[in-house]
């Protein structure tokens, strides 16, 4: 997947998270209104494919599509060393931060390079 690609649906992931920030699902998916980070992640994927079927059926990881919309290497990618759900579920960092290393991870050329 291209770079600026992968940045550009990166964004719209940390800014749905940043909305969702303070509805924080713990150790689930989705618990009522609350989601975690990757819960949000399906739903901006449905969102923007204008498909329901990239959240349904997620339980505690999304489905494959929506690795392979975001571009991702894995359905729970790493954001600095830890994989999503960690930063979600052990570090119990609020959105707003898992936002901020979304950003880090995927929108930010590596020190020394820039973006293509």
């Amino acid at each position: 997947m291209e770079k600026k690609l992968k940045a550009k649906r990166a964004e719209l992931w940390a800014k749905a998270l940043e909305l969702n920030d303070g509805k924080e699902a713990r150790g689930k998916f989705r618990n009522g209104k609350r989601r975690c980070c990757l819960c949000v992640a399906a739903d901006v994927a449905a969102e923007q494919n204008k498909d329901k079927t990239y959240k349904r059926g997620c339980n505690k990881m999304p489905k494959e599509k929506v690795r392979e919309w975001f571009g991702w290497d894995s359905v729970n990618p790493c954001l600095r060393d830890w994989t999503s759900t960690s930063r979600n579920d052990i570090e119990k960092l609020p959105h707003k931060e898992i936002a901020a290393l979304v950003r880090k991870e995927f929108c930010t050329p590596p020190k020394g390079k820039k973006s293509v």
